[in-house]
């Protein structure tokens, strides 16, 4: 992989023992912790890497998943507010689990992610009372009930960012530019102005600009400024700080 690494960032033979050893330990850990030597002769060769791209053509297919699977509730005020409320209240009992590790991930085990699963669904009958969902009950549970493993994995990721992967995507993939798309992207900055002034227990109003991604924009703006974690619980303790 060395000779490929060269390459990629342009160095001599000895320069590359000085950055392994000492100036720059940790981009090469970086490079051969998530990059493979034909990885990086792939990306010299042609200027992009088949697996990144597949990860981000699979992650586009995730968000409008995401969107068709929930759609009928992002566009209704209602059930929108319902749906949030259930997954922060996910993102609750998944921050305390996880106890503030810096591996916050669900180990790529199918049984264990059908657990995982199966107790994300039941969130909602448990705490219903607790998380103030009263409205269409029977609809949302019935909604919840049918999501996939791999509809569950981008949510449980997702929440973990506050949806940090799909907001990036939303603003710089090309893709949700097309005429085809803008209405799916407009309902998904909808649904995250709602997650993001629950979340962070903000004034929708004080921030509402022309359109809901200018209105998200701004919101993620105050967020990024004024909040220096993603966790539940260390937002809780600014608010009360």
């Amino acid at each position: 992989m060395k000779k490929e690494l060269l390459e990629l960032i342009d160095l001599k033979d000895a320069s590359y023992y000085v950055w392994k050893n000492r100036t720059k330990k940790k981009l090469i850990e970086f490079f051969h912790k998530y990059f493979s030597a034909s990885d990086l002769k792939q990306f010299n060769e042609t200027g992009s890497i088949s697996k990144l791209e597949y990860l981000n053509s699979s992650t586009t297919i995730s968000i409008y998943s995401f969107y068709y699977f929930f759609q009928e509730l992002i566009k209704n005020d209602q059930h929108l507010n319902s749906l949030v409320l259930y997954l922060i209240n996910y993102k609750k009992t998944v921050d305390l689990e996880y106890n503030y590790n810096n591996d916050e991930t669900i180990e790529y085990d199918y049984f264990k992610l059908e657990k995982s699963k199966k107790e994300f669904i039941e969130t909602l009958p448990k705490r219903q009372a607790e998380v103030n969902i009263y409205d269409n009950f029977d609809e949302f549970a019935e909604v919840i009930s049918d999501i996939t493993i791999n509809e569950f994995l981008f949510i449980h990721y997702n929440l973990i960012n506050n949806f940090k992967l799909m907001i990036e995507l939303l603003d710089k993939n090309e893709f949700f530019e097309k005429d085809i798309n803008k209405n799916v992207k407009d309902n998904l900055y909808r649904f995250l102005i709602k997650y993001y002034v629950t979340l962070f227990k903000l004034k929708e109003e004080k921030y509402i600009q022309k359109t809901n991604e200018a209105t998200f924009k701004k919101i993620k703006k105050y967020c990024d400024k004024n909040f220096n974690s993603d966790k539940f619980f260390d937002i809780l303790i600014q608010l009360q700080g």
